[in-house]
């Protein structure tokens, strides 16, 4: 989802793009945070491809393995 303000265009993201953030800043694989999960590769990749929604225990465990706020993670 995008919106326009007198700069230009300003993506918006959603959970998927935040977890997707997450994973790339912490310097995380797909394989290494499903192990450390215990679920799958594809559920892992449904998740940040917004497919499904992860529960909310996994994302705190998210947030806390990728170092970000889990606000942030949550809701932007």
């Amino acid at each position: 989802m995008i919106s326009q303000d007198d700069t230009g265009i300003v993506p918006r993201f959603d959970q998927a793009d935040r977890m997707r953030k997450a994973l790339r800043v912490s310097g995380l694989t797909v394989g290494e945070m499903s192990v450390f999960l215990g679920v799958t590769r594809e559920t892992v990749g449904r998740w940040i491809n917004g497919r499904t929604e992860p529960s909310t225990q996994t994302l705190m465990v998210w947030a806390s393995k990728t170092g970000v706020s889990y606000r942030w993670l949550v809701s932007g």
